[in-house]
């Protein structure tokens, strides 16, 4: 089986953060596109 997930301008929000001391380590968006495939077998169990 194979399945398929194709997504233009996927925006993800990386929220800040605060790091050691309470250093500010910042915050992001990422902008992506593109597509994510996998494929799965299934066998069978040998008794």
């Amino acid at each position: 089986m194979t399945t398929t997930i194709s997504f233009d301008n996927l925006e993800i929000d990386v929220p800040r953060a605060q790091g050691p001391d309470g250093r500010d380590l910042g915050g992001a968006t990422w902008k992506l596109n593109g597509k994510v495939v996998w494929t799965t077998e299934a066998h069978k169990a040998q008794d």
